[in-house]
């Protein structure tokens, strides 16, 4: 018994060895995800995900950009986003704009379905996120005055079907400080997913009309390929 004893021990010192020597995970305010893991720990189906501490559930990728593709959510609900064009617009609409005493960040997205079947999904996983950490969320009022404003050449994100394997191009509208640098942060969908969200960096939106516009390309295994 003592031997078998000594065996566990000299077990559980190198694991937890092995996991000091890896980078500390971080709080649920560093890493958004982990929020939505420590709800499903409390639901007790959590314990795959505290060995995942030890798996480089810490570690920090970094953000696709404009132009890029990023692959968001599991087998049953993957999505495809490639950020199109970003803009600065100091109001939206061409007949009776809204304005704003900041500036309209508005993002034009090609969302595609990478599933076998029809997905349903709202604004609700996009988060702008400014340099400081403040994080804004779409404004779903705007979403008429996108559709209406040639400049966007994008119809408003709001409800969309999207059906395999079909692009489908919609544009968000946050209304932030002009002069700052942001990134867009995009959330699996579904309440209890596992999967890991994925971030594009928007760069820096000036206080005048201006957009950027990156060369298409897709992400595949980590490989950039062109589209």
């Amino acid at each position: 018994m003592a031997i078998v004893t000594a065996v566990l021990a000299d077990r559980n010192g190198l694991a937890r060895d092995t996991c000091q020597s890896e980078k500390p995970v971080p709080t649920p305010a560093e890493h958004p995800d982990m929020h939505r893991r420590a709800a499903l720990r409390r639901l007790g189906v959590g314990s795959a995900v505290t060995l995942a501490g030890c798996a480089g559930l810490g570690s920090e990728e970094e953000p696709a950009s404009v132009g890029e593709s990023v692959l968001v959510g599991d087998d049953t609900k993957r999505v495809e986003y490639v950020v199109r064009r970003v803009q600065a617009l100091n109001a939206l609409g061409q007949t009776n704009p809204r304005n704003t005493a900041g500036t309209w960040a508005v993002v034009s997205l090609r969302v595609t379905n990478r599933t076998t079947g029809p997905l349903e999904m709202t604004p609700d996983p996009f988060t702008l996120v400014r340099g400081d950490g403040r994080e804004f969320t779409p404004s779903t009022s705007v979403v008429p005055y996108l559709g209406s404003d040639g400049r966007v050449q994008a119809r408003g994100f709001s409800f969309l079907t999207l059906a395999p394997d079909s692009p489908t191009d919609a544009a968000l509208a946050f209304e932030v400080s002009p002069g700052d640098r942001y990134t867009l942060r995009i959330q699996p969908l579904g309440t209890f997913s596992f999967a890991d969200a994925a971030e594009i960096a928007l760069g820096k939106l000036g206080s005048n009309d201006q957009s950027a516009t990156g060369t298409e390309r897709r992400t595949v295994a980590g490989t950039d390929t062109p589209s």
